[in-house]
């Protein structure tokens, strides 16, 4: 809804949402395995959400809002080890049941300077919820955990209208209670709170149009990120390693689009892109606190029809590298080393059409 559009923007939503996650395990002869420790995760979340802008002197627009999250979680240990069932309901372990409330604030500012020249700042909150997790033979809870982003930067143009755009930004990111992978006793991957951490990012994006037709696009990202208050279990850990799993230092990413008519509504469409990710880690620990990332993946798709009905030729990983996308295979194989290649080269000859 909008009220004085030319001054005062209103909006706001909501939504419900049920998940019930179950992870049941077996070891053993394949022929008789035998249940071991699992666990059920249960969450209801509704959430309310409104957002209100208002221009306050011309060319300075700012926003407000917020985001009120009611979860009702829940959790329950399965098959657990009969020695060891009373100990762990004795920590209170095995069941879990709690509601939280979560209000994220949100604001920001945008202010035109030039006519295609605006500065902007903006303030976030985010967060994940918690629930349960199984290390070794126990089944124990793992938290929420939150972040707040504060950014700010510059934008030149607008990509798609102008014939160049440029966008760049700085932000500061503080993580609180942060959610990460590791191996537990018996060689299997579970989830913890690792501390608290924070990420400087810095981005810069740029688009040309040098003519009709013909875009070139081009981005880049540097993060900084650090585990600055590791919990007391993965001090340790993070004295080698302070990096936050799973961020990637470097990250940058080049593209082109190219369309053209051909005969009546018949078009041609070209399009392409690269793009290189970093080095990061998994987790944490001997096993996924392995590097991964920093590699080059890349693909080029024509297409040839009209709007309703076309046919497209495309290829991916045109180098054919073969990249560490994610740093484990199974938890089941002796030694190190294992990895989450890049699909191979792949070719793909497809019709899309639209009734």
């Amino acid at each position: 809804m909008a009220a004085d559009a030319r001054r005062l923007r209103l909006g706001c939503g909501g939504s419900f949402t049920h998940n019930r996650t179950r992870l049941s395990r077996a070891l053993g002869a394949v022929e008789a395995p035998v249940p071991v420790t699992g666990v059920t995760n249960r969450i209801d979340e509704a959430t309310l959400y409104g957002e209100a802008s208002v221009a306050l002197f011309p060319g300075l627009i700012a926003t407000g809002g917020a985001r009120v999250t009611r979860a009702a979680l829940s959790g329950t240990g399965q098959d657990l080890a009969e020695a060891l069932a009373p100990v762990a309901l004795a920590r209170a372990q095995v069941t879990a049941s709690r509601r939280e409330t979560s209000l994220l604030p949100s604001g920001s500012l945008i202010a035109t300077v030039l006519p295609r020249l605006s500065l902007y700042a903006r303030y976030q909150q985010g967060f994940r919820p918690g629930g349960l997790a199984i290390e070794s033979d126990f089944v124990r809870r793992f938290r929420n955990d939150r972040v707040r982003t504060i950014e700010s930067g510059i934008r030149f143009g607008q990509s798609g209208i102008d014939p160049v755009s440029v966008s760049a930004g700085l932000s500061h990111t503080l993580w609180d209670d942060i959610q990460a992978d590791f191996i537990d006793g018996s060689g299997l991957p579970s989830t913890a709170n690792i501390g608290n951490g924070r990420i400087w990012s810095a981005s810069a994006a740029a688009a040309w149009r040098p003519v009709a037709g013909l875009t070139i696009d081009a981005g880049l990202t540097y993060n900084d990120s650090r585990v600055t208050e590791p919990s007391q279990a993965y001090a340790l850990a993070f004295a080698r390693m302070s990096q936050v799993p799973n961020i990637a230092r470097f990250a940058g990413r080049l593209g082109l689009d190219y369309s053209r008519p051909l005969h009546g509504d018949l078009d041609l469409r070209v399009y392409g892109w690269a793009r290189y990710v970093g080095r990061s880690r998994l987790g944490i620990g001997p096993v996924l606190g392995e590097e991964q990332g920093d590699y080059l993946d890349t693909a080029l798709t024509m297409r040839v029809g009209r709007p309703t009905l076309g046919l497209t030729l495309g290829v991916t990983n045109l180098t054919d590298g073969t990249g560490n996308r994610f740093a484990l295979g199974t938890p089941f194989q002796i030694g190190s080393g294992q990895i989450t290649p890049l699909r191979p080269r792949t070719l793909r000859l497809g019709i899309d059409a639209a009734f």
